[in-house]
């Protein structure tokens, strides 16, 4: 089934409470396709909007068409001529439209976002707009005034409406566009966003804002002075399945866009205990935590959790289901040494709240036996903590630390207790840190390895003697063996 398909019916597919989150590029921008390919992998983002540079089609079309992420297109603007509000641009405009055009064709992408224009008149936008004759348009919302002091079109609900209802044509409602033009026009910027909100968003950008400013800055989220709180629940009230981050990328590894995106997600969860304006600054509330395991080697954690951190925790080993979530509601999931896959579904509703402790130094070791696995392979040893997706063991990594043993001495027992030490360590003196929203999480760099539990069985015969109290050596030395 087509990605477009996917967007235009949401509610046949099953998607009906589902945001999307968005990475917007250009593009021209293939210096950050690997980055983008790893970050959707892990689950940071669930889509691109690519922003069309006039001229890029025969040179990067086929790069963005390998990458196989869903696509919305963001149409040429008036930075690079396009501009429907004059009326001698129709034939630049054509021009222009048909490349962004094949851009959308080429990867199937769900919609083209469009800006009405600079300075002309409205009745001209309209006529233009109904000339392109494209079904997936989405018009966006402008700042009144463009960065050169030209009066924007589309930037009153009165401009949209008329777009909207005479070129039927869906809408991208901009949120720091939404705030500058209501400073201009001296309304309440949540006032006019729930005005907004009205035209029935299809997509939403999202981004702080100044309130005394006439531009859109990109701010990142906790730069600017916007309530997140009341813009989020208006989000939520909206039919908007689609949310793009515009914020500034300006660290490496895009790591002020991951924490952007996983500010927004907690504020979209609707979470008021754990939200300021400047979101989680100290909270000193205690939270509620449903802990996962299997394993009695997380029992200490368990009590720390409960008797020195004060938080309230639910443990079970069960297989966890959306039930549980409803009764039990917890602000946080900590998953270690349990069995069950959690699936997407479950993880949505936690919205990036849900961590796993992993004892081996990801990517390396994804699944089952990492610590077996690590000795065997010879490649990194150690203990993380990370963002659950479904993918196994591949989501962002929030903290993690290498660890050496001593191989004439360990056993596969005392290395395994060793690692289990240490990753509650870590845990203990990050947990504060995670739970106010301070650490910054940062995508898992390269292929590493992944092992199941099937992987196991041509390993048993080497234990068969001492078990799991065997040295490192000898096992090391007995798989050596076993290769040749």
């Amino acid at each position: 089934m087509s990605w477009r398909l996917q967007a235009i019916d949401l509610d046949k597919l099953n998607f009906k409470l589902m945001i999307r989150y968005g990475l917007k590029l250009w593009s021209h921008n293939q210096e950050y396709i690997p980055l983008a390919r790893r970050l959707f992998a892990q689950g940071i983002y669930n889509f691109i909007e690519l922003y069309v540079v006039p001229d890029t089609y025969k040179k990067y079309i086929q790069e963005w068409k390998k990458l196989k992420i869903p696509v919305i297109i963001h149409c040429t603007h008036s930075e690079h001529g396009f501009n429907p509000a004059k009326r001698g641009n129709l034939k630049n405009n054509l021009k222009l439209f048909s490349e962004v055009r094949r851009f959308c064709d080429e990867l199937d992408g769900a919609y083209i976002i469009f800006h009405p224009g600079i300075e002309g008149n409205i009745e001209e936008t309209i006529k233009q707009v109904c000339l392109f004759n494209e079904k997936r348009l989405l018009v966006e919302n402008k700042p009144f005034v463009s960065f050169r002091g030209q009066r924007c079109r589309g930037s009153t609900y009165q401009e949209l409406n008329s777009i909207i209802e005479n070129c039927k044509v869906g809408f991208c409602m901009d949120i720091a566009h939404a705030v500058n033009t209501a400073f201009h026009l001296r309304k309440d910027p949540y006032v006019f966003i729930k005005q907004l909100a009205r035209l029935k968003p299809n997509v939403i950008h999202i981004s702080d804002a100044k309130y005394s400013g006439i531009h859109d800055e990109h701010l990142n989220i906790g730069k600017g002075e916007l309530d997140f709180k009341k813009i989020c629940a208006v989000i939520a009230n909206t039919s908007a399945h689609f949310l793009t981050v515009e914020t500034d990328k300006k660290k490496p590894g895009f790591k002020d866009f991951i924490l952007d995106v996983l500010r927004i997600k907690d504020f979209m969860s609707g979470r008021p205990d754990l939200n300021s304006i400047k979101f989680r600054k100290k909270n000193k509330k205690h939270v509620r935590i449903l802990f996962l395991t299997n394993n009695p080697v997380s029992k200490p954690l368990v009590v720390w959790l409960r008797e020195k951190a004060k938080e309230s925790i639910l443990v079970t080993g069960q297989r966890l289901d959306n039930d549980l979530l409803q009764r039990f509601k917890p602000d946080f999931l900590i998953s270690y040494n349990y069995r069950y896959i959690i699936k997407d579904d479950v993880l949505n509703i936690l919205m990036g709240r849900a961590i796993n402790l992993h004892i081996a130094y990801l990517p390396w070791n994804r699944g089952a036996h990492p610590n077996l696995w690590s000795i065997l392979d010879n490649t990194p040893k150690g203990v993380t903590i990370h963002h659950m997706i479904e993918s196994l063991d591949a989501g962002a990594i929030i903290a993690q630390k290498k660890v050496i043993f001593c191989e004439s001495r360990e056993t596969l027992a005392s290395s395994y207790a060793l690692l289990h030490k240490e990753i509650q360590k870590l845990f203990m003196r990050r947990w504060q840190s995670f739970k106010e929203g301070k650490i910054v999480p940062f995508p898992q760099q390269g292929m590493g390895s992944i092992h199941y539990v099937r992987d196991f069985e041509r390993i048993k015969p080497l234990l068969r003697d001492r078990g799991w109290d065997i040295k490192i050596s000898e096992l090391k030395s007995k798989y050596k063996g076993l290769a040749v």
